[in-house]
């Protein structure tokens, strides 16, 4: 379990969750959802890069922390004075806290042998922005959680080179021509047309879904051979080694890893020291995080495509802002499945108690609306809206205000 603690931070004022394996976060506009989303992956990538380096100086110097949350998921003007962000899961634990330009992290020296690099990913919502600008490849663009998307987004549509993809329920394929670095779908018809020339779903969700492939089939092999991460990794590698080994007189075995020689008295610690090295300096699963998935779709569509991210999940992590009743009723249904007989399912996908989080985002402050008892969605959460419209429908009606 993942924890985090927000204060004075954009709208939210004070907010603690209990994260798990998928976790979902809903309310109205401009109410903190991409705030904790943001601030989450945020947290996630501090997590990784200080496992990775254990250089806890780097993000107290200067207000690091801060400064990368503000420039990467373009915040500015969000922090004040009292903001505090706290952070804790089964590695380490760390807080940054602006009224004294801080940053304090604690190691959790037991669980370092448990720990696995993840793949982050932020999918923002102007995502569509890869379908509607042709060649988008060639601008010059700034450092922020967009342009990464676009980086990614642009290996992952080299797969579909030779092959297609369905797009949810809406009748078409996606393929992608790499001789003209263009992307297409075919119609229903069987007639292609370039991406930029779809639908405004289709645009939204063609990108989605083809990131989404490649990183729950976990085709990123290749992305850490950049100098500065090959000297980290080296780093490492280096500290994880003298923390265990403490003398290799009597050395027996040599194992190589990343261009070096290890040594090892037995086998066994070899095969374990080699598993642990993988585990830091490769990627081991994807860490997903997206904003508004449901942009653009018909509710039905919407539907489909959130059984389509949790069916396809594995042994990865997804985080969802979203507004809609929609994905949520969906999502009860997927817990529902859960707790009862498979024969009675009706194919719907089945998620056990735990592992899953659902809290409402509302005035800045984030209620969990997992029922305790039931582990359910709290049912006046599910489609707040659609009572407040049927509630105005009885009053023009002349009934009780209450009637429903």
């Amino acid at each position: 379990m993942r924890t985090l603690d927000i204060y004075n931070f954009g709208p939210i004022k004070q907010t603690h969750l209990e994260l798990q394996k998928i976790n979902i976060f809903i309310g109205p506009q401009s109410s903190g959802k991409s705030c904790i989303l943001k601030t989450l992956c945020h947290c996630a990538w501090a997590e990784k890069l200080l496992m990775v380096t254990h250089d806890v100086n780097m993000f107290a110097q200067d207000e690091y922390f801060l400064k990368q949350l503000l420039a990467f998921h373009k915040m500015y003007g969000y922090e004040s004075t009292n903001t505090k962000i706290s952070f804790s899961s089964s590695f380490l634990s760390f807080t940054y806290d602006n009224s004294t330009k801080s940053f304090e992290c604690e190691f959790k020296k037991s669980n370092t042998n448990r720990f696995k690099r993840a793949k982050l990913s932020y999918i923002p919502a102007e995502r569509n922005i890869v379908s509607i600008i042709p060649n988008i490849m060639t601008l010059s663009l700034r450092q922020d959680n967009t342009q990464s998307f676009i980086v990614d987004w642009d290996k992952a549509r080299n797969k579909f080179a030779t092959s297609q993809m369905n797009v949810v329920n809406v009748g078409v394929t996606y393929h992608f021509d790499d001789k003209s670095k263009t992307d297409f779908v075919k119609l229903p018809t069987g007639k292609d047309i370039e991406l930029t020339n779809a639908s405004s779903g289709v645009q939204s969700v063609v990108p989605l879904l083809v990131h989404i492939e490649s990183l729950t089939n976990r085709t990123y092999d290749n992305d850490l051979r950049d100098s500065a991460t090959i000297i980290q990794n080296k780093n490492c590698l280096e500290r994880l080694y003298k923390s265990r080994i403490k003398d290799t007189k009597n050395a027996k075995v040599t194992t190589r890893i990343s261009d070096d020689l290890y040594y090892f008295k037995t086998k066994e610690d070899a095969e374990e020291f080699k598993i642990i090295a993988e585990n830091y300096t490769e990627y081991r699963y994807s860490d997903i995080y997206i904003e508004e998935p449901e942009e653009n779709l018909f509710p039905n569509t919407q539907c489909d495509l959130l059984k389509s991210l949790v069916s396809s999940l594995g042994d990865n992590q997804l985080t969802i802002a979203t507004h809609s009743p929609y994905m949520l009723s969906t999502f009860n249904n997927f817990i529902l499945a859960g707790q009862i007989d498979k024969k009675r399912t009706c194919n719907s996908i089945a998620l056990k108690a735990g592992t899953y989080a659902v809290y409402y985002i509302e005035d800045g402050i984030a209620t969990d609306i997992v029922d305790k008892e039931t582990k359910l969605i709290n049912a006046e959460k599910l489609d707040a809206v659609s009572f407040d419209i049927q509630n105005e429908f009885n009053k023009l009606l002349g009934y009780d205000e209450d009637c429903r």
